[in-house]
């Protein structure tokens, strides 16, 4: 692959497996229409697998603690640029590469290279994603925009949740988007799981309200 190609891949794919940058961020791209895919390619998609701990500590700083693998990467070419909104991450690590001739971590991004088949990457962060409304005393966790662009076209992935938080302290009010056909959602108390496979641009997010007893009339 040439370098002016290897350059084009990864100014398209800056976006691809996102974090948590802002919507505003994002105008350029954010016509992707979301399709939910219910029938999947019959080659394996990439997939985001990621874990968000809201911890008591979380309530008050907003800052999650955010663990993410990323499979099937082949998908992407041999070069990557993962990015992270900036001032909305810290602590970013890599933890884990396999199939990768090269991983790195600059300022808020991840850098890759030499990407082959079956080659998995793991990182671990703190991200800015929790809002609270105070009037309401509610939180709203914003996870995304997941996407994966080459080019001008959108392509298939598959985003797997997991969200823990502390149950005597929040309860989950709503989640959008909410379960469908190709949206698997098990809501238990203190924790989430979310997957969907999807094209376009993928925005979750999830509504909390303290717990505390509820008053009837």
């Amino acid at each position: 692959m040439s370098q002016i190609c290897k350059q084009l891949i990864v100014m398209s794919l800056v976006l691809s497996v996102n974090a948590q940058a802002g919507p505003e961020d994002f105008n350029s791209i954010n016509g992707g229409e979301l399709h939910i895919l219910t029938t999947l390619p019959d080659k394996a998609i990439p997939l985001h697998n990621k874990t968000l701990r809201l911890s008591v500590d979380s309530l008050n700083t907003l800052w999650v603690h955010n663990s993410q693998c990323l499979a099937n990467m082949d998908w992407w070419g041999d070069a990557v640029q993962i990015v992270f909104g900036k001032g909305k991450v810290r602590a970013l690590n890599i933890t884990h590469s396999v199939n990768i001739g090269k991983s790195w971590v600059e300022e808020n991004t991840v850098q890759l290279e030499g990407i082959a088949e079956k080659a998995v990457l793991c990182l671990t962060s703190e991200n800015l994603i929790l809002h609270h409304d105070k009037a309401a005393d509610s939180y709203t966790l914003t996870v995304g925009p997941f996407l994966f662009r080459l080019f001008d076209g959108f392509f298939p992935m598959t985003v797997a949740m997991r969200i823990d938080y502390p149950k005597d302290l929040l309860v989950l009010e709503d989640i959008s988007p909410a379960a469908a056909p190709g949206i698997d959602i098990i809501d238990e108390p203190g924790q989430i799981h979310f997957r969907t496979s999807f094209e376009g641009v993928l925005w979750v997010k999830f509504h909390f309200r303290r717990a505390g007893p509820s008053i009837g009339w």
